[in-house]
């Protein structure tokens, strides 16, 4: 029998997702090939969720923030789906070792995902991710990154494998790059102005929209950015 607060996570996702029937297993492994089954399926040892596996549900655009319930957890895929973003609360699962995100519609992390210290494999591949913020210096070193969205600079510091400097490049996440530009805008490198304008999302737009001038050039660039960029099923962007 498991704890109350982890067998609420399996129902929270069944409750959104009413076809979504997790079964329990005994025995089975995170693949690094796609797996054609896409039979969600958790695992338990000791009384408590250890493994979880839900993949190929379309429907599936957001995670429920009590996730953030299985602190036990060790391996976690959740490729092939349609998240969007994760919950702050993904941050609570720093016992897991293995986490596949693989094709997904991810454009950053949660500033929580830097305590997932203890991952030895993260595969964030097929995401449209723009930022590589919130990703400790370790993870960096083993993920499988996409790249096609990134900065010409984070591109090039990934690729050459300078992994201390990529670090040192997304160290501040957008929102942080957002407050400090509101706060004091020459503060920022003009690798930071160009990382706002171009990571920048819904929330740190309406960080901005409180503070800065209506005719503020990073403003604008964030606006039209967000206002021109169409996502479409496939995870593609168009620029309009």
């Amino acid at each position: 029998m498991i704890p109350d607060s982890e067998k609420a996570v399996l129902d929270e996702f069944q409750k959104k997702n009413p076809e979504l029937k997790i079964l329990k297993k005994r025995k089975w492994e995170i693949r690094e090939w796609v797996d054609l089954s896409t039979q969600p399926r958790y695992s338990v040892k000791n009384g408590h969720i250890t493994k979880l596996r839900i993949t190929g549900w379309k429907d599936l655009i957001s995670l429920p923030e009590s996730i953030g319930n299985l602190v036990n957890l060790q391996e976690l895929d959740l490729g092939w789906n349609n998240l969007i973003s994760l919950p702050e609360s993904f941050g609570n699962l720093v016992n897991v070792r293995k986490l596949h995100l693989w094709g997904n519609k991810l454009t950053s992390l949660p500033e929580s995902f830097g305590n997932l210290v203890n991952l030895k494999e993260l595969d964030l591949s097929d995401n449209p991710l723009v930022s590589l913020s919130n990703i400790s210096l370790e993870v960096l070193r083993i993920a499988y990154i996409p790249t096609d969205d990134l900065l010409s600079k984070g591109q090039s510091l990934f690729l050459s494998q300078n992994y201390g400097e990529l670090f040192q490049y997304y160290q501040k996440s957008p929102i942080t790059l957002a407050q400090q530009y509101i706060s004091d805008p020459k503060s920022l490198t003009s690798d930071e102005k160009e990382r706002l304008s171009n990571e920048a999302g819904h929330l740190e737009k309406k960080i901005l929209e409180i503070k800065v001038h209506p005719d503020d050039p990073i403003l604008n660039q964030i606006t039209e950015r967000l206002a021109l960029t169409v996502e479409i099923s496939n995870g593609l962007k168009f620029y309009l």
